[in-house]
């Protein structure tokens, strides 16, 4: 298959939903596919062989859910533009089978807009940053939302929480069916010695409750 991932932008950043998309597009290509992604920044933790899959656009958001400054209706413009173009030029160069779009938001609605230029369907991955503020704190997110949401042939959440909000915002019941739970998987290599600063005594199972603390705390 080849498979368009849109993540949060800024590839040169390891936050969690970023180690996912980036994990995500080196394990579709080990098992065959061909994957490709969008960013602001390129990465600079991936297989060099696979960096001509990954199209930088400097215009792009940092992120699809920003709530501590004001962000112009311009700058969503063009994000929204970048990643809608992108999207149908690779689809017209390679012919992709399946776009994954990260956040509901503009990289969701991109891919909705892709959609209906070009059929090919999309999945959007929600983290809750988007339903759990954005939505509430932005109606131009809650607009690229409900856009978005109601026409992808997939919405797959972290938990069931997440998962009975968006059924909840929504009566469609064909949206409700295709709501799937997949938690988010934990790379045990940020375990490694000398990555966290752990103590190499403790077990894994407290290494994994150290690192939920922390990501508490900060």
């Amino acid at each position: 298959m080849k498979i368009a991932i849109v993540p949060s932008a800024d590839l040169s950043y390891n936050s969690g939903s970023i180690i996912y998309a980036k994990n995500l597009f080196a394990f579709l290509h080990s098992q065959g596919h061909e994957a490709y992604l969008l960013g602001s920044k390129p990465p600079d933790d991936v297989n060099e062989e696979l960096l001509r899959y990954i199209k930088i656009a400097p215009c792009l958001l940092e992120h699809p859910i920003i709530d501590d400054r004001e962000v112009s209706s311009a700058a969503y413009a063009r994000s929204l533009s970048a990643i809608v173009s992108y999207l149908v030029e690779l689809h017209e160069e390679v012919g992709l089978d399946l776009i994954h779009a990260h956040y509901g938001s503009f990289n969701s609605f991109g891919a909705y807009v892709s959609y209906g230029l070009t059929e090919v369907p999309y999945i959007v991955s929600s983290f809750g940053r988007d339903v759990n503020l954005g939505y509430d704190h932005d109606r131009r997110i809650k607009w690229l939302i409900d856009g978005s949401f109601s026409n992808a042939s997939r919405i797959l959440v972290t938990d069931e929480t997440l998962k009975n909000k968006i059924c909840g915002m929504y009566p469609s019941e064909y949206l409700h069916r295709n709501i799937q739970e997949i938690p988010m998987p934990l790379d045990e290599r940020i375990f490694g010695e000398g990555k966290l600063g752990i103590d190499e005594e403790l077990p894994i199972d407290g290494r994994k409750r150290y690192l939920s603390i922390q990501n508490c705390a900060g």
